[in-house]
């Protein structure tokens, strides 16, 4: 904000004497209505000066019933919500807030308009054209206000994120692309976590996370332990008791119809049947999305008929892997399914 105001003032575009410039620490010998406050904050950003003001966390500045914000901007996709929560807490405190909503004209765009790209161009004369910056829709109009100055459609780049392009012997050429995702680092992580990671983690936090436990015979393909539900930050069991006893049946009908009529059963098959018919019933019911783990117990004998009743199963010992060996089975890798280690038992 410094920079912009001193190179504006050296070309004349601010034209007022140094003298009308105050120190910030200088507010408070002037009245409110011999202020005039230019600052960062139009989009906002919670490290910006406006939304100190309004939270009260500049020590200079407190804002009142006569005070004026003018939001000389338009809010940019991804920050409406930021800036409708600054404008409500300026307009609760009883100060005026004109934006280009209310009173259009009020904002000035740092952007060239059509005509000034057009002109550009004009100028410039490019042979091969590869608009940059902003949304696909922008990029594509830009590429049209080059075709209206002369350049040919078929020398038009509309390149996204990670699209490479080689000039070559004065030729522009596509030339693939590479991986180009946001990358998000956290403390646990310098490598970096990849844009599903974060999906997975902002999933949750908005919906929650729930896990379906289910026991199965892989070499008959039968159920020997009815599926059971658990959730997290999705909704209160204990206050739906029955939505859960019809989403544990659910899970089980639908994974006997899939032994049914599947020739080839597989794990990821059973997974992704366990997880499918869970996803759909939660959300017809409560209208949410929440992470769905299924766990597949692979069990070799079905003790829930009477004959086992009295056996159970005994406590998971670790193998040579140093992994227990009733360990649940995720339906996510390679292995044989006859060749998991089966729990161990013993009779009371």
């Amino acid at each position: 904000m410094d920079k912009v105001v001193t190179i504006s003032k050296r070309i004349k575009y601010i034209n007022v004497p140094d003298s009308q410039f105050i120190d910030e620490k200088e507010i408070k010998n002037y009245k409110n209505n011999e202020l005039l406050i230019i600052c960062t904050g139009g989009q906002g950003e919670q490290s910006a000066a406006l939304s100190k003001m309004v939270d009260g966390r500049n020590s200079q500045v407190k804002l009142n019933k006569t005070d004026t914000i003018v939001f000389a901007s338009n809010a940019i996709p991804g920050n409406f919500e930021s800036v409708e929560k600054v404008t409500n807490k300026i307009i609760k405190q009883q100060a005026t807030v004109v934006d280009n909503f209310n009173t259009p004209g009020v904002h000035t765009s740092g952007h060239a308009g059509k005509i000034e790209q057009m002109l550009m161009l004009s100028l410039i004369k490019p042979k091969y054209f590869l608009p940059i910056h902003g949304e696909h829709k922008m990029l594509v109009a830009h590429g049209r206000s080059a075709v209206e100055t002369g350049v040919a459609k078929e020398n038009i780049f509309i390149v996204p994120n990670g699209g490479r392009v080689k000039i070559e012997n004065q030729i522009v050429t596509h030339a693939g692309s590479v991986e180009a995702e946001d990358i998000y680092v956290d403390d646990s992580n310098l490598i970096g976590q990849s844009d599903k990671v974060i999906s997975d983690r902002t999933k949750m936090a908005k919906n929650g996370a729930v896990t379906i436990t289910i026991g199965i015979n892989s070499k008959e393909n039968k159920i020997v332990i009815d599926p059971k539900f658990n959730a997290k930050g999705s909704f209160n069991m204990k206050t739906n008791g029955e939505f859960v006893k019809a989403l544990e049946l659910k899970v089980k009908s639908n994974l006997l119809e899939y032994y049914k009529t599947t020739p080839k059963v597989s794990f990821s098959g059973i997974k992704d049947n366990i997880r499918i018919s869970v996803e759909e019933f939660i959300f017809e019911g409560k209208k949410i999305t929440p992470i769905v783990v299924p766990i597949i117990l692979n069990i070799g004998i079905d003790y829930t008929k009477p004959e086992n009743m009295h056996i159970k199963p005994r406590e998971a010992t670790p193998n040579n892997n140093g992994r227990p060996n009733n360990r649940p089975f995720h339906g996510n890798n390679n292995h044989n399914r006859n060749n998991f280690n089966k729990p161990q038992f013993h009779k009371k």
